[in-house]
């Protein structure tokens, strides 16, 4: 090899914690500074969601997709039970699709207070950093409050045995929505005015649509990502307004809304179908579920899950050639990856 390329190899937990890049392994090849070849994968989980031997407890398998993706959790445990409740056949009460959004727009929040932490550890500023964090506990003690556990586990069930929300939940929810806005102007001014953001991200590893060259992607997926590093966090800023927005609507509508006490609405003896697919948009991008029934057996056959991240991860490795190796971080923050969404 030529004396002027340095083989870079980040592989150990430690070296991806440095980075800021999650728990991803990269095969790195430098010359003078630049990347000229980048090969990103996951080398530290093995965990093989998809293949659970059937059958299963269906409460399981809901336990099971939703640490698919740790930063936005309920997203995935949603969608099995939208795809399980369409192959059944199954319908939900208005109030149960309420609930279920309030905890999808909480979730997103969380994940969304995770992603500008890690972005402010890269920038280096530790004030914001540490401030998304603190914002992120308050997410975490709704959740906790809802269904025990911090991280959300368990929020998202089957049909219609879905927790209610109390008035004291209500009002907890509308405290922290005043703590998260105060949040979004300290975000603005801290990280979306950081003069060495505007510096660094500004046209900095833009996405061409010569670099969609595969079937693999999704036309989502070129009009989510087809910028730079600062307008694909500007795109997460203005995500986070939305949902807080959501979430002011969704509680209007909540303490309107009569609680559910019809038990014919619990399950509903219907024929299954043999297949179901549902496409859902997590906020880090589009995602599909895919549940095939056995009709014999009346279990779960097969499921695939095919996620945002191990759809991307190529179009990163492609987007980093010709960057620096000082922007590695800033860059793959910029679309968000996660290395639990590639283990499957």
């Amino acid at each position: 090899m030529n004396d002027h390329f340095e083989e870079i190899n980040i592989h150990s937990i430690e070296s991806a914690a440095v980075y800021g890049i999650d728990l991803l392994s990269f095969d790195l090849v430098v010359d003078d500074g630049l990347i000229k070849k980048a090969l990103i994968s996951n080398s530290f989980l093995n965990r093989k969601i998809q293949e659970l031997s059937f059958p299963q407890s269906l409460k399981l398998y809901t336990l099971a997709f939703e640490k698919i993706d740790y930063d936005y959790s309920q997203y995935y445990s949603h969608a099995f039970v939208s795809t399980l409740e369409d192959l059944l056949s199954q319908s939900v009460s208005e109030r149960t699709k309420q609930i279920r959004r309030l905890i999808l727009e909480q979730s997103t929040i969380y994940g969304l207070l995770t992603f500008f932490f890690k972005l402010s550890s890269i920038l280096e500023i530790s004030a914001l950093a540490n401030y998304s964090i603190r914002e992120r506990d308050r997410v975490s003690d709704l959740f906790e409050m809802y269904c025990g556990s911090r991280l959300g586990f368990g929020a998202i069930n089957l049909f219609n045995y879905t927790n209610d929300v109390s008035d004291g939940y209500i009002f907890k929810i509308e405290k922290t929505l005043a703590f998260l806005k105060e949040y979004t102007e300290e975000l603005s001014v801290l990280l979306l005015q950081h003069p060495l953001l505007l510096k660094r991200a500004r046209g900095l590893a833009v996405v061409q649509e010569s670099h969609f060259d595969s079937e693999s992607y999704l036309k989502s997926d070129f009009s989510l990502l087809s910028t730079d590093v600062y307008q694909r966090i500007l795109n997460k800023y203005d995500l986070f307004l939305k949902s807080l927005n959501t979430i002011s609507e969704l509680l209007t509508k909540l303490s309107k809304s009569p609680q559910a006490d019809d038990d014919s609405l619990r399950f509903q003896k219907n024929d299954p179908l043999p297949w179901s697919f549902q496409s859902i948009k997590t906020p880090r991008g589009e995602a599909g579920f895919y549940l095939e029934f056995d009709q014999n057996t009346k279990t779960i056959r097969s499921v695939e899950v095919s996620t945002y991240s191990s759809r991307i991860i190529s179009l990163v490795e492609k987007i980093l050639i010709g960057n620096n190796l000082d922007d590695l971080s800033l860059i793959v923050g910029s679309f968000d990856l996660s290395s639990s969404e590639i283990d499957l």
